[in-house]
């Protein structure tokens, strides 16, 4: 069975965000998730983890014998409050967001971005929740652009 190439890509953007470690240099390691279920019951919703999901996706205008697209993913990080924590809750979730766009920045720089797959990543917004249950975090968006043979969504061009 083949992979399409946006399929490619989301895991790329997984290993980005795995490469987020203290020992990388970063505040905080964090741990990808990518779940297989839509209601999350597959995920264990602990401090650090991050959930790499694919929202919508919009094609775009492109050469002859291509087809280029506009694929939205949301990157939701856990950042669970704790009272024997030493830097607030905002501290936390505002070095979880700078983590993140700097990976993402880091690999925009490579000139290999993605695996060679994506043309390019914007970087977008950022959220905060908190369900009112102890359950807290933020959830980046970015947008990576892509390009496939026209008709074919296996084959990178």
């Amino acid at each position: 069975m083949s992979t399409p190439v946006i399929e490619h890509i989301a895991a790329n953007l997984a290993t980005v965000i795995e490469g987020i470690t203290t020992a990388g240099g970063y505040n905080q390691t964090l741990t990808v998730i990518r779940p297989r279920r839509q209601d999350y019951e597959d995920v264990s919703l602990d401090d650090g983890v991050c959930l790499v999901t694919a929202g919508d996706e919009s094609p775009v205008d492109s050469a002859i014998g291509t087809d280029q697209w506009d694929q939205e993913f949301f990157l939701g990080c856990i950042v669970l409050d704790d009272d024997d924590a030493e830097t607030s809750i905002d501290t936390r979730i505002n070095q979880v967001k700078s983590d993140i766009r700097k990976a993402l920045a880091v690999e925009m720089d490579t000139g290999d971005m993605l695996g060679g797959l994506a043309l390019d990543i914007l970087r977008g917004p950022a959220t905060k929740f908190d369900d009112g249950d102890g359950l807290s975090g933020v959830v980046l968006s970015c947008v990576v652009s892509y390009r496939t043979v026209a008709g074919d969504p296996y084959t990178a061009v």
